[in-house]
């Protein structure tokens, strides 16, 4: 075997040594899509969901209920990640707002699908600053994701609701306990104290959503929808 033949053999076995590390790249420190630990360590959440009140039609009628959904997870094996998400939502059944953080886990079935949970805190904002409905509660759902692109799942809530009140305190203004204070010939005085029980109820919802840059789209969709209808409302208002 001549020097040229000798060259050329190594060169391939060389070749082919390299071919096998080289389709191996190494994973990417943050990725905008969720991906498994082969492809990246960490990715970031951001979805849009729309969610269908199962329990009740609230006090509207309505059960549509819309949520935004941002965070960031870890992937710390080849088939499980963690991360923490924050999340803000409107439910129109009941007319509140609701934003909460929650603890985030994804189970990966196979490198486009996965199972995933997340538990947390909940803030519901409802009525004037001083009503019942502005209470802590909480959160959690669970939804099988496909390709980070769609999720259906289920999520349940427990939240404030208005209050209940004992027969002996219901009075046409409200629930209230009336004290006396002082009672003179020419005045009575008393004093009312809320005797309104708070009271938080478990709600359970269908849940549809779009991950990764869907999510993202219908996020800057639906804020501009909200600047052309505020405009709209100026543009109207001051014209009437």
């Amino acid at each position: 075997m001549d020097r040229h033949a000798s060259a050329r053999l190594l060169f391939a076995a060389a070749l082919g040594a390299a071919t096998p590390l080289a389709s191996q790249a190494a994973p990417r420190a943050v990725c905008s899509s969720g991906r498994p630990a082969d492809a990246c360590r960490w990715f970031v959440i951001t979805e849009s969901r729309y969610q269908f009140n199962l329990t009740d039609a609230g006090t509207t009628g309505m059960r549509h209920y819309l949520l935004a959904e941002a965070g960031l997870m870890r992937n710390v094996s080849p088939t499980s990640a963690v991360g923490v998400t924050l999340w803000g939502g409107y439910d129109f059944g009941y007319e509140a707002t609701r934003l909460g953080i929650s603890a985030r886990q994804r189970r990966w079935v196979s490198p486009h699908r996965s199972v995933e949970g997340s538990l947390g805190l909940a803030y519901t904002f409802a009525g004037d600053a001083r009503s019942i409905a502005h209470a802590l509660g909480a959160a959690g759902r669970i939804d099988v994701n496909l390709t980070d692109l769609v999720n259906f799942g289920l999520r349940v809530e427990w939240m404030p609701e208005g209050g209940r009140c004992q027969q002996q305190y219901a009075t046409s203004y409200g629930c209230y306990e009336s004290t006396l204070i002082s009672q003179t010939p020419d005045h009575i005085l008393y004093q009312d104290v809320d005797r309104t029980e708070r009271v938080r109820v478990w709600r359970v919802y269908a849940a549809a959503g779009m991950g990764s840059q869907a999510g993202r789209v219908t996020w800057l969709a639906a804020g501009l929808l909200g600047i052309l209808a505020a405009a709209m409302g100026d543009c109207c208002s001051s014209a009437w």
